[in-house]
This record gives C-alpha cells, structure tokens and sequence, in this order.
C-alpha cells in the first residue's frame, strides 16, 4: 500500500514539475505586429484590399483614366393646379371640423366600440373582450 501511494504522489510532483518548468520557461516567439515603412506618394499599399473580379478591375481603372465631371444643374418650375382637386379649406374651416370631432371624454350612458360605459367600467356580452377593454382603457390613461 505504501509503494502504490508512493507512486501516486511521485506522478503528482513530476507533474507539478513539468507545469513549473513551461510556466517559468522563457518564450522566444516573434511579435506579431511591425511597424510599415512609409510608402511613397503615388504607390499603393500591398496591404491595401484589391478587387477580387477583373470586371470591378477594369473599370476602376478606367475611371481613374478617364475621370468624369458633371456639372449640378439646378432647375426650378412650377406644376399646374389639378382642376378636379377641392380647394384648400379655411382656418374657420379647418377649427369647425376639430370642433365636430366631439369631446375625448367618455361620457356615461354611452356605447363606445360597441361596450357599454356606465362611468368607471365598459360592459359587454363576452366578460374576457370587455375585461381587456377595461384594461386598455386604464393603461393608456
């Protein structure tokens, strides 16, 4: 039993040991970052990304061959007033319709989407549509 408990505890310190030995070994390992030389004007980078298809290649080329200059030309006019459309309605007009909307406030007595509001609560035939009326109502207060 000794030797078996020996051996378990020889295994553990060679273990101990090899994991010191690559904790505390030195790391000679190249960086993994450069600084780039300065690239003169007029060159590319080779880093730089290239296009992948020869169409897109070609035609970068000949737009950077033959540039093109397009002047921004402004133009202003007017388009006739449709005869069949209304006339534009009066400020008068306009405060009589907000006036005819009626009041926002629900007033008892009243049927409101098709529930009966007796002041405090809405009343319908199905208790589950009229109960989430109810709570709609009291949330958007």
């Amino acid at each position: 039993m000794a030797t078996v408990m020996q051996g378990c505890l020889a295994r553990a310190l060679g273990a101990a040991a090899v994991l010191v030995a690559f904790a505390a070994a030195p790391t000679h390992a190249t960086p993994r970052w450069a600084i780039a030389r300065p690239i003169p004007e007029g060159k590319q980078s080779p880093l730089a990304a290239t296009p992948l298809q020869k169409r897109v290649a070609e035609e970068k080329e000949i737009t950077e061959r033959y540039p093109v200059f397009i002047e921004h030309i402004e133009v202003q006019g007017f388009r006739p007033r449709d005869p069949f459309a209304p006339p534009p309605r009066t400020k008068e007009q306009q405060f009589a319709d907000s006036l005819n909307q009626g009041s926002p406030e629900l007033i008892a007595g009243h049927s409101y989407d098709g529930y009966y509001y007796d002041g405090t609560l809405f009343w319908g035939s199905d208790p589950l549509s009229f109960a989430w009326k109810n709570v709609k109502h009291w949330l958007a207060r």
